[in-house]
This record gives C-alpha cells, sequence and structure tokens, in this order.
C-alpha cells in the first residue's frame, strides 16, 4: 500500500519536511509517536522510521531526546537505521549509531543496515562515508542476504570506485558470488 497525502497523520507530514516545532506541538498534545503507519507491511513504524527514512535531522533529534526506540522493527523488520542507510542520509546515520542503533539486526530478507546502502543511488561520497560509520560499529563487510547479495556486489554494479577500493583495503570478500 502506497500512503498519499490524506493517509499520513499529521505527525508523519511534519516529520516528513523536518517541522519540529509542529512536531512538538502535536506531540505535546498526545499524539502517538509510536505507531504513524498502522497497515502492513508498515506495522509498527514510528516517526523515528520516517525521520529516518527522510532525512529529518531536527526532528529525528527530537524523537531522540524523548526516547524513542532506536532498534525497534518494523514492517517488513526494518530499523530506523536500516531506512537511514537505505536512503542515503549520512548524518541520520551518524546520530543513530551515536544513540545506540545496532548495526547488526536483520530484515525479513535477512540484510543488514550495510547491506542497504546504496539502494536509492546514495551519493558516492555519502555510500562510502555510511559505510565507514558502519564498519566502525561493527558491521560484518561479508554478510550477504537471502538472495546471496553482499555489500561488494552493490558498491560495484553502480560504480562506487573508491567504496570497492575501501572495501578491499578492509578485508571484504572481493570474490561474492551472487
Amino acid at each position: 500500500k502506497v500512503y498519499g497525502h490524506a493517509e499520513r497523520s499529521p505527525c508523519e507530514l511534519a516529520v516528513e519536511r523536518d517541522l519540529v516545532t509542529k512536531l512538538q506541538i502535536l506531540l505535546d498534545a498526545g499524539a502517538d509517536a509510536m505507531q504513524c503507519k498502522p497497515d502492513p507491511p508498515y506495522t509498527g513504524t514510528s516517526l523515528l522510521h520516517v525521520a529516518a527514512e527522510k532525512g529529518s535531522i531536527q526532528c529525528l533529534e527530537l524523537l531522540l531526546i524523548l526516547g524513542l526506540p532506536v532498534n525497534q522493527t518494523a514492517g517488513l523488520g526494518y530499523t530506523p537505521v536500516m531506512e537511514a542507510c537505505e536512503h542515503g542520509h549520512l548524518e541520520a546515520v551518524r546520530r543513530l549509531l551515536a544513540a545506540g542503533a545496532s548495526v547488526g539486526l536483520l530484515n525479513e530478507f535477512q540484510q543488514t543496515a550495510l547491506n542497504l546502502v546504496g539502494e536509492w543511488r546514495v551519493p558516492f561520497d555519502d555510500s562510502l562515508e555510511i559505510l565507514k560509520l558502519l564498519h566502525h560499529g561493527g558491521a560484518d563487510l561479508n554478510h550477504v542476504d537471502d538472495l546471496r547479495r553482499g555489500i561488494v556486489q552493490a558498491m560495484a554494479k553502480d560504480r562506487h570506485h573508491e567504496a570497492l577500493r575501501w572495501l578491499a583495503t578492509q578485508g571484504a570478500d572481493l570474490n561474492q558470488n551472487s
């Protein structure tokens, strides 16, 4: 299901636009930050997932201060850091990791946050920086998902030359087969 403008909550709309003052007003009035998309496959999606996906840093910071769980899984097993990685939001990844987000959790496709880097044609420099952050956080550079895809294949298919060079220096398996 694709959510149209009318199907998103006021909080979700505020987060998508990084309107932190409006979000604070809504939350102070009793809006629920933990459940913004109740229907499968999005069940369990919190506003923190939305902030991570959209790269809404001010709202992300507010939600972290309010104590939303950084490792909550939503539909299909995605965590906020997975959303940030998939959509290439470097600063969101940095802040979620600093707040304790796990780099080793698996979604329903057996993907970690690392497997999702580069999924949406992330700018090359950001992909490399995100990879470095995840690796520093303990990510397995040789993890493959349920389709036997790893980060080396993802970086090779999209001309991420510097990322491939870096992966080689870090001991990633350059012979992974999909």
